[in-house]
């Protein structure tokens, strides 16, 4: 049997990973609790933070066979990247994700603030619509969760 892990921080890859389950009939659990999962090997998803897999490493470190990972992310032109960083020999699957300042915790919460302090420093000093567009997406949030995305993972998962 596959498990469907998952490392999420504000809740967007634990509801693919949630959706996952319910499609394929695998279960699925917070990376964390992978010792308590009676499994043959598994899927990992993660949420992606400066071009890493967030959780990835810990999920190699467990010892249990991938089958395939899948990340989180806003930016899809950096999908290829991500994947050769991170797992260039899986099946890899990019799933479109969400930022919400206000649902960040911790660290990622304080680098985003600093994030916004100096995006809005440069468009002081020389406006841009790109960079208008990356403020817009810290001050207001983006959600691009799509149950499409899963589609190629479910395929692999049940067939």
């Amino acid at each position: 049997m596959t498990t469907i892990f998952y490392s999420s921080n504000t809740g967007t890859t634990r509801r693919y990973a949630e959706l996952l389950s319910e499609k394929t009939g695998c279960p699925c659990l917070p990376l964390d609790k992978w010792e308590n999962a009676e499994t043959d090997d598994a899927v990992f998803l993660g949420w992606v933070f400066g071009g890493d897999i967030q959780g990835l490493k810990q999920m190699k470190e467990t010892g249990l066979p991938l089958r395939a990972v899948g990340a989180v992310g806003i930016m899809a032109q950096d999908k290829d990247a991500v994947r050769e960083k991170n797992c260039p020999d899986l099946p890899f699957y990019f799933l479109p994700g969400a930022f919400d300042l206000k649902k960040l915790k911790g660290m990622y919460k304080l680098m985003a603030g600093m994030i916004v302090k100096v995006i809005k420093n440069k468009l002081r000093e020389a406006p841009n619509e790109e960079s208008e567009k990356i403020l817009g997406f810290f001050e207001n949030g983006i959600d691009l969760f799509s149950e499409d995305a899963l589609a190629p993972l479910v395929e692999k998962l049940t067939a």
